[in-house]
């Protein structure tokens, strides 16, 4: 088994470095922020029309587009999100702008979610779904674009395909530089983000276990590690996913991981694979799973057979008794179909 969790890590290293060819989205360092309209989800202008950047265009200001909304793209906001507020103080504008195809359904997920996000600074939601507003050029392959810029120009630009935690001390640094303070450690951010959880590192590069985990009983443990590596097979398959996206492949069908079960005759859709692990995480809370049964339907699509094809698989995974009592509801909602 700890060989399995190390080989999926090696090969989320490989996947990665294979992704580290430059990539662009939104105005570059140098280029001036245009105006955009957005509806504002939250803050003090919350429910109306606004403009972005708005009135304080010429301080310093951070944009956060959020293309697709994961784990590991939260790990990184919140801290950008936590020093956004904490440095409005000195002059800082922050704003997160919500990128979505439908942007009622982003409204109802943000509502949802909102006391799990817990966001500080503004969000917006922009028109464009998610390539967002037109006269920014942002890359709808990427998870994240960051634009730190200050009298209207861009100074920082980062597009993020695979954002996670570590990446906030690169992405604060020129937020700080603007405001003349000392750019924060990941040990700072840590510290003052407060996560309770060791963000440095991912959950199976932790230190060996403690002797209360040591104690706990067999099953219980390797429970637990099959979680772990079930976690680490879907980061894997994401991974692989999007790097054949960025390359304008076919997406790789999905490896490893906890076993699923034959469509039978029917087609092996990898993207449909993709969403039923997702939907069946053991940690997957009423939000997720709904954002991702609304994903899986609009896989199928008015098509007769994917929503054929969908039916039966949902059919087959709620026999095997996978997921959550949320996600079989969704399954069983789905089987009906």
């Amino acid at each position: 088994m700890t060989r399995w969790v190390v080989g999926v890590w090696c090969l989320l290293g490989a996947l990665t470095a294979l992704a580290d060819d430059p990539v662009f989205s939104g105005p570059q360092v140098g280029e001036k922020l245009t105006t955009f309209k957005a509806t504002a989800f939250s803050g003090p202008q919350a429910g109306r029309e606004v403009e972005i950047p708005g009135p304080n265009a010429g301080r310093p200001t951070v944009l956060v587009f959020v293309h697709e909304i994961t784990r590991p793209a939260l790990q990184l906001i919140r801290p950008i999100d936590h020093f956004g507020a904490k440095w409005a103080d000195l002059g800082l504008t922050s704003q997160i702008i919500w990128l979505a195809a439908d942007p009622a359904q982003a409204e109802q997920f943000l509502e949802r979610a909102k006391k799990s996000l817990n966001l500080k600074i503004p969000v917006a939601i922009a028109p464009g779904g998610i390539e967002g507003p037109g006269n920014y050029g942002l890359n709808r392959n990427v998870t994240l674009t960051i634009l730190v810029a200050n009298e209207g120009n861009v100074v920082a630009n980062f597009a993020i395909v695979q954002p996670n935690e570590t990446d906030a001390p690169k992405v604060l640094a020129p937020i700080a530089k603007l405001l003349g303070k000392a750019a924060p450690s990941m040990d700072a951010i840590k510290a003052e983000v407060g996560t309770g959880r060791m963000m440095s590192r991912p959950e199976a590069a932790r230190p060996a276990e403690s002797k209360q985990e040591r104690s706990r009983p067999a099953p219980d443990r390797i429970g637990a590690l099959e979680e772990k590596v079930a976690a680490l097979t879907e980061a894997l398959n994401e991974a692989r996913a999007r790097i054949a996206r960025l390359e304008g492949t076919p997406p790789p069908a999905p490896i490893g991981g906890r076993s699923l079960p034959d469509i039978g005759n029917g087609t092996r859709d990898p993207e449909l694979q993709r969403l039923m692990r997702q939907l069946i995480q053991l940690k997957a809370e009423q939000s997720q799973v709904d954002q991702t049964a609304k994903e899986m339907a609009r896989w199928a699509g008015d098509d007769p057979r994917k929503k054929s094809e969908l039916a039966q698989y949902s059919k087959l995974v709620i026999e095997l008794g996978y997921g959550t009592e949320a996600a079989k509801n969704a399954l069983k909602a789905m089987a009906k179909d």
